[in-house]
């Protein structure tokens, strides 16, 4: 048997069953498949009469009621003619023969429509398709027609490409019904099986006429045979009429039923058959013939609606056409033809009447399955079924696991290295020694000389050699990065009317400058060399304070100080004739003052030639200290996504992973409905999958908003391709979404541990975490309170005049350093070269050489009773028996049978009787007939 197939039995009974009320279904083999039964039709091929036992229940011991027997009660005429059954019913059966696509690999196995002619069927509507879509591009009219177009990921068509395509669809409906008519309502082609069984009908007349055969049956010896025979007393003749009326009614019904169910003739399948070479020839050709005249355009608009129009064939016409015919069938016909999927059925052996049956063998009992053998088969099923759970959660988990690794490797692209390279060479660390690099400026004068001789003719080609420089204005030196819009230079200033020297100096020096922050930031406007505004206006942009919102920036986290994403701005222009008449102005203006704490000169490139954006903000900060202290950040991001051959395929991956998201919220609304909120978070690894969801669904709203910024960055640079486009949003969320990511990643890596749960190192590992624990916790507090004061001792003797200690951060940072045994003991020694020995002696004796080792006592510990606690062992050590033993029977077949040997010998013990049986009534019937 087969799943979802239609099986057809004739069973042979003594005498006729009467009226049935129940039947009674089970399986015989514990270990065989579950199976869902849908219906048995039970028809009396003598009378007629139907039974139909409506079941829709499994046969199994984890399914539906856990059982493999059933008794099963005769349906009404009520529950035949209800909606549900019907509607269900013929919806399952044509899905699988009435749907033309999906029939051709899910025939039934009796039809008589072919899988050859649903194939032809199929190959006439796309071609008839194709030629009805190219006639509504025959004129040229529509060619300059503009509508919407719709953007499915990488395919993109309009709204008349799609009506096209619906209207050429439901054109060739009917000529494809009537192709499908013709080969599924012509009579089939007489077989010879339908000769044979005329031929043996002629030959049961003649061989009947012999009366005397039964009654010297009933004279044999019983010594000879034991068998008691019951024959009909009735005489030759009158045998003869009788089966000649029966026969003749046999004919006369089968033709009822062939005729009704293929009214039409033999010869119609032809005509089908040239009907189908018609319209695929003819639709071929007139093909040809249209595309003759078109261009690129519209051969590229008939074939997005000729795809279109396959797709709604397959999901939208063919199932709507089976989804209807049940509903007229269900409301208005209330019956189904349950003859499509059964054989017709001849009795070859002649008259029930002038059969003889054996009443010595024994009636067939029941053997019901044995109590031990359906536990066994229980617990075997069960252990599957969790096998199988365990694999298809690894499998799906195997395969969500690498969508999450190829999105998170995808969010950074290949080329980005090698781009920030390049920039670092050409615009932070130039090669030319007698240049200053960005990362040595020291002044102000320092960065004037490095805008000239570094900047400006890094950001502003000349060209090549045979090329002119109008054709290359927009790329820097190198002739690779495209510039975008204008670069420019931002300043963000400081106040000083709050700002008091203290008392006992301020008859010396009453002026101070204060470091930058919220309250002390400057956003007022001026006139030219930051003179204070008389009037509203002022004299240029370079001297009016812009805010965030106005420039559309982010605050940008330098080494000293935070800065706002507002301030001044100049912009440098388009030429280098412009900018460097910009720099010269504010150099002689003094734009740059004692006022000034930040200097950004922003630009942002693009490389067509690896589909990359860049976005560059190179920083000079002027703290309250004195001198400049530059930084820098080179963001390499990808914002067109779905270009170039991946392009589908990110897109696939995006969707699935989405789908995903979805399907693991979904799960995770069941367990937490099904444990409550208490049961469900007490465990480790439901808080990793809770988190990891989250992450997911924050995840996604990060690359929605990623895209929508994009999109509205590039639409505000096509509208004025002169101006500034800030990149700083972009570069923002597409950090974000790497971060996110990144620890989804993270995360989807450490459940695989949770999968394996049933390898014995694993349950190991998981032991010796939980038994150390508690001594952690307490180990922790000592190791915790020893390095912070560590920490605020290197800080408190070296920090004033060593960069490894100046901040508590930076201090942290470089203990953590010498616990991997990296030591820096120069700079430490010459700021004191006594405290400074002493310092790394009493730290790396006490944390590294002690503490650690303590740490490595507490989890050595902690290992060894794991590996004598029999709990921390194994979830379930016969699971994995169980998994190697079916490895084993996968690889070698080892399977053990000795269960079965038993009954399969009483099997073929009962089946050789049966046989004999057989052979020595033959052997007697052929003796009587023919003696010696």
């Amino acid at each position: 048997m087969l799943s979802g197939s239609v099986n057809n039995y004739l069973l042979s009974v003594p005498e006729p069953l009467g009226n049935l009320l129940f039947l009674r279904i089970w399986l015989d083999n514990t270990k065989i498949d579950d199976w869902l039964l849908n219906m048995i039709l039970v028809r009396d091929v003598q009378t007629g009469e139907r039974y139909a036992f409506l079941c829709d229940k499994w046969f199994a011991f984890d399914k539906g009621q856990g059982q493999i027997d059933h008794m099963i009660p005769v349906a009404s005429a009520e529950e035949m003619q209800s909606f549900g059954h019907l509607f269900f019913s013929k919806t399952r059966k044509d899905m699988t023969d009435g749907h033309l696509w999906f029939s051709v690999a899910s025939r039934p196995l009796h039809s008589t429509f072919t899988r050859a002619q649903r194939l032809s069927c199929c190959l006439s509507l796309l071609f008839m398709t194709m030629i009805t879509n190219c006639m509504w591009y025959k004129s040229d009219s529509n060619e300059g027609d503009i509508s919407q177009n719709v953007h499915l990921g990488p395919f993109t068509f309009s709204s008349q490409e799609f009506f096209t395509s619906l209207f050429a669809t439901l054109i060739v409906v009917p000529f494809n019904l009537l192709i499908i008519t013709l080969f599924r309502k012509s009579k089939p082609h007489t077989n010879a099986s339908t000769v044979q069984v005329e031929s043996n009908l002629k030959e049961e007349k003649r061989r009947d006429s012999m009366a005397q055969f039964n009654r010297e049956l009933d004279c044999a010896s019983p010594s000879n045979i034991d068998t008691r025979f019951t024959s009909s007393p009735q005489p030759a003749w009158d045998e003869e009429k009788t089966i000649e009326k029966e026969r003749k009614h046999s004919v006369n019904e089968k033709k009822k039923k062939v005729k009704s169910k293929y009214p039409l003739p033999h010869w119609c399948i032809y005509i089908a058959w040239v009907m189908f070479a018609l319209s695929v020839l003819a639709a071929g050709f007139f093909t040809v013939l249209y595309s003759m005249e078109w261009g690129s355009n519209k051969s590229s608009k008939w074939l997005t609606s000729f795809l279109l129009s396959f797709i709604e064939s397959v999901i939208l016409v063919q199932p709507l056409k089976v989804i209807v015919l049940a509903i007229v069938i269900a409301l208005v016909l209330k019956t189904v033809d349950a003859d499509d999927s059964v054989e017709e059925v001849f009795l070859i052996g002649g008259s029930p009447k002038t059969r003889v049956y054996p009443e010595h063998r024994q009636e067939f009992v029941h053997d019901p399955v044995d109590v031990e053998n359906i536990v066994e088969a229980r617990e075997h099923r069960l252990k599957m079924n969790r096998l199988f759970e365990v694999i298809r959660k690894i499998f799906i988990y195997v395969v969500y696991l690498c969508v999450v690794a190829v999105l998170a490797y995808e969010n950074r692209d290949a080329n980005s290295y090698p781009t920030y390279r390049n920039l670092n060479d050409i615009f932070i660390t130039p090669s030319t020694k007698y240049d200053k690099s960005f990362s040595n400026l020291h002044s102000t004068r320092d960065f004037y000389e490095w805008m000239e001789n570094i900047v400006l003719p890094g950001l502003y080609s000349n060209g090549w050699l045979n090329d002119s420089i109008t054709d290359l204005a927009p790329f820097i030196i190198d002739n690779t990065f495209y510039r975008l819009g204008s670069p420019r230079i931002r300043q963000a200033r400081i106040r000083n009317d709050d700002c008091k020297a203290p008392l006992q100096i301020r008859d010396y020096m009453n002026d101070c400058y204060p470091s930058y922050g919220t309250k002390t930031y400057e956003s007022r406007n001026y006139e030219e060399s930051w003179v204070e505004v008389t009037t509203n206006t002022s004299s240029d942009e370079a001297w009016v304070y812009k805010d965030t919102f106005d420039l559309d920036g982010m605050p940008t986290v330098g080494r000293y100080a935070s800065y706002s994403g507002g301030g001044y701005v100049v912009n440098l222009g388009a030429s280098t004739e412009t900018a460097n008449d910009t720099l010269q102005y504010i150099k002689e203006t003094k734009w740059i003052d004692k006022k000034t704490r930040g200097l950004f000169i922003e630009f942002n490139l693009f490389n067509p030639n690896v589909n990359l954006f860049c976005a560059v903000i190179l920083l000079l900060e002027y703290p309250p200290t004195g001198s400049v202290f530059p930084y820098w950040e080179v963001n390499p991001i990808v914002m067109y996504r779905y270009v170039g051959p991946s392009a589908v395929f990110l897109f696939v991956f995006d969707f699935i992973f989405a789908a995903f998201t979805l399907y693991y919220l979904i799960e995770f609304i069941k367990e937490l409905r099904k444990k409550g909120w208490r049961g469900y978070f007490s465990g480790l690894w439901n808080v990793v999958d809770f988190i990891n969801i989250v992450l997911s669904i924050i995840c996604c709203a990060f690359y929605g908003m990623h895209f929508v910024i994009t999109k509205l960055v590039l639409d505000k640079f096509h509208k004025n391709r002169d101006d500034f486009i800030n990149l700083q949003r972009i570069v923002l969320w597409d950090q974000l979404f790497g971060i996110i990511i990144g620890f989804v990643l993270f995360l989807s890596m450490l459940k695989t541990l949770q999968l394996v749960r049933f390898n014995a190192k694993i349950s190991q590992l998981y032991g010796t975490i939980k038994k150390s624990a508690k001594p952690l916790i307490n180990y922790m507090i000592v190791f915790l309170v020893s390095f912070v004061a560590f920490i605020s001792c290197g800080y408190l003797l070296f920090g004033p005049h060593d960069y490894e200690y100046s901040s508590f951060i930076r201090t942290t940072e470089t203990l953590m350093s010498m616990l991997m045994m990296k030591v820096n003991i120069d700079t430490v020694l010459i700021v004191s070269g006594l405290l400074g020995s002493l310092y790394i002696f009493i730290f790396v004796l006490f944390v590294v050489f002690i503490l650690l080792n303590i740490l490595l006592s507490i989890i050595n510990e902690a290992f060894a009773e794991s590996r004598r606690d029999p709990s921390c062992r194994s979830d379930d050590p016969q699971m994995v028996d169980f998994l190697l033993s079916q490895l084993k029977t996968l690889i070698w077949g080892a399977t053990d049978t000795k269960p079965q040997k038993n009954k399969d010998v009483i099997d073929h013990m009962d089946k050789l009787e049966r046989r004999m049986d057989r052979y020595f009534i033959r052997f007697l019937a052929d003796e009587k007939e023919n003696p010696y």
